[in-house]
């Protein structure tokens, strides 16, 4: 699959998996997750491959609404979630977390914006509530079309970083996607 060359880490997770679950004498445990894991993967492919493909912007933490955002790269989890749902990361790069200033991403345009909840609370741009009020409140920001459509989703932080939890964070962003009227 073409998710599993760009994003090598899930790949490298199931044979991690395996090595687990053979050392701790579990392989029928470790085989089931790993199967449990790949269906989950293949009933979002089925469900989103269809002939809307929008783009994503997947925003993890800022320390301020004038600071630069930190988002979610094309070849990491965030990237991985995309293609899972049918699109594309919107911030074409290759860097895993990059950072960019609110005129990249408006020039950018995401169909959808994933305002991340990070439960570090570091700053008060890691509540994905706060990432939604600037979102919906910046006389600039707010006229973006994922916002005014309403097309505003939440997902867990750690769903960000590669592991089990990235597939439960593409389901998380598919349940509120089903809800949407994506153009």
């Amino acid at each position: 699959m073409a998710a599993e060359t760009r994003f090598g880490p899930w790949t490298s997770l199931y044979k991690e998996i395996e090595d687990l679950a053979r050392i701790f004498d579990v392989a029928d445990r470790g085989e089931a997750l790993i199967a449990d894991l790949k269906q989950r993967e293949a009933a979002l492919r089925a469900e989103f491959s269809g002939d809307k493909h929008p783009t994503f912007l997947f925003w993890f933490s800022s320390p301020s609404p004038a600071d630069d955002a930190y988002l979610g790269g094309g070849n990491g989890p965030s990237g991985y979630i995309a293609d899972l749902l049918g699109g594309s990361n919107a911030i074409k790069t290759e860097a895993d977390w990059p950072t960019l200033g609110w005129e990249g991403i408006l020039a950018a345009d995401p169909t959808v914006i994933v305002a991340s909840q990070v439960d570090r609370n570091r700053w008060e741009l890691d509540n994905a509530d706060a990432k939604i009020a600037y979102l919906t409140s910046d006389p600039t920001v707010s006229q973006m079309d994922a916002v005014k459509g309403g097309r505003i989703v939440v997902m867990s932080g750690a769903a960000m970083n590669p592991s089990i939890r990235t597939i439960y964070g593409a389901e998380e962003v598919a349940k509120q996607l089903r809800t949407l009227d994506l153009p």
